[in-house]
């Protein structure tokens, strides 16, 4: 809701009288204030005034006194045929319209005013039927019982056909009204019901209220809804993009939304009364959501209490099934299967490096973790040679400076002939830091080299 100025007439206690969303650049006895205030587009605004600059409900007597003064006069101002015929006015006639009254020889000026019937409307006048004064016109209607004429000719009635643009406060009409154009105004009111025949139903409201509990579409369809139809609402322009909502109901009854365009998705319900942190599933038989007896918190303690216990089981220890269906501690850490830290090590390196010492290099060295005590498996790998023809090259396998195996020599007639090198065995290490090296050197001259080495150690007890 947003601030508007409301327009309020000074006669009148500042009862208000009109509101727009820019000035009415007021001239006595009007005026206006700029504010906040929600007053529904269907209330009257005279039942509101202005106080302090502010907006407070209107009191009964300035109401009254705002509707006697602004209301026209329709129901009582009919005047008796016989009081016209046959009268010769010696000055023109006002109508009082505020009290339904004729004031005659009321005026003696050259220049008639806009409220004054001219006297020789009257003194000419011999007609058979009453008469009634238009107070909008000014003018004498001839057969008070028909609308012949209002303001400016603007509206006109032939027989039972009223054409031209209707601008009248208010209309009464006892039998029906058929219009074959544009109906303008602010605002309408009906006692009864309306019905509107048509394809498309247009209406630029904020709001809408009603009375009643229900809003009922498809009145008066012939059929049910066809594969993929929906009855429901549509949101315009919901995203900003111009795309639409679509909300409502298919030929199942199945509430369905989503953007127009897009598959609608359907929309579940649940039971009346759901139990309280209840897990919930889908019951087609109901066709919604049920809660079963399990919540959260019971449903986890069954679990755990349904898991049969290992007594003196070792924490990190794979558990193994008996032929009985009973579960025992398997013995095996699960590190030992997974090669966790303690249970397993690994290097290696790819690069050439060569050699024409008769004593060992290092060609790739490595410490592992504090390793678990047991029986390992220990394999080494080097690929290496000499580049020289008739010469060797001797490579050696080493945990803690002990050799492991017996040292590798190769020898070729042919030069940078390339060869691999393997020692694999168990052994049982201790429960600390080891140290894994491949050494190598050349024999009888040349240059020795090698070009990949790696060392892998596994628990297996």
């Amino acid at each position: 809701m947003a601030a508007e100025y409301f327009l309020y007439n000074t006669f009148y206690s500042n009862t208000l009288v009109d509101r727009s969303n820019t000035s009415f650049a007021p001239l006595p006895p009007y005026d206006e204030i700029f504010i906040e205030y929600f007053i529904p587009e269907i209330q009257p605004l005279y039942l509101y005034r202005e106080t302090g600059n502010t907006i407070v409900l209107n009191d009964e007597s300035t109401i009254n006194s705002y509707l006697e003064g602004t209301s026209t006069t329709e129901a009582n101002d009919i005047v008796i045929q016989d009081n016209f015929t046959g009268y010769t006015a010696s000055t023109e006639i006002k109508i009082d319209t505020k009290h339904n009254i004729l004031d005659f020889n009321s005026f003696t000026g050259t220049t008639l005013p806009t409220d004054y019937y001219n006297k020789s409307q009257i003194n000419i006048y011999t007609g058979v039927t009453d008469q009634r004064l238009d107070t909008h016109a000014f003018n004498i209607v001839d057969n008070a019982n028909d609308i012949v004429s209002l303001e400016n000719n603007k509206v006109n009635r032939s027989g039972d056909t009223i054409t031209g643009l209707l601008n009248g406060t208010s209309i009464s009409l006892s039998a029906g009204l058929d219009v074959t154009g544009t109906i303008q105004g602010t605002d309408a009111q009906l006692s009864g019901n309306l019905t509107v025949n048509g394809s498309m139903n247009v209406r630029h409201i904020e709001q809408i209220y009603t009375r009643g509990d229900f809003v009922f579409m498809r009145s008066g369809a012939t059929g049910g809804l066809g594969i993929g139809e929906i009855s429901g609402f549509g949101v315009l322009d919901a995203d900003g993009s111009g795309t639409t909502v679509i909300m409502g109901t298919d030929m199942n009854g199945v509430m369905r939304v989503g953007w127009s365009g897009d598959t609608l998705q359907a929309l579940a319900t649940r039971e009346d009364n759901p139990i309280d942190n209840g897990i919930s599933f889908w019951s087609e038989t109901e066709q919604m959501f049920v809660t079963s007896g399990y919540t959260m918190d019971n449903l986890t303690t069954d679990i755990a209490s349904k898991i049969p216990k290992v007594p003196a089981a070792e924490t990190g220890h794979i558990a193994i099934f008996n032929g009985d269906g009973t579960i025992i501690d398997g013995g095996v850490s699960i590190d030992e299967i997974t090669g966790g830290t303690g249970y397993y090590f690994y290097t290696d390196r790819t690069a050439t490096q060569s050699t024409t010492s008769l004593t060992n290099v290092i060609y790739l060295i490595g410490d592992s973790e504090t390793l678990t005590a047991g029986t390992w498996s220990i394999d080494f790998n080097a690929i290496g040679g000499n580049i020289s023809p008739n010469k060797a090259v001797i490579v050696e396998f080493y945990i803690d400076n002990v050799l492991q195996g017996y040292p590798n020599r190769f020898k070729t007639n042919d030069g940078n002939a390339t060869m691999s090198f393997v020692v694999s065995k168990d052994l049982t290490l201790t429960n600390t830091i080891h140290t894994f090296e491949i050494r190598f050197r050349q024999a009888q001259g040349g240059t020795a080299y090698l070009e990949y080495g790696s060392i892998r150690a596994r628990i297996v007890n």
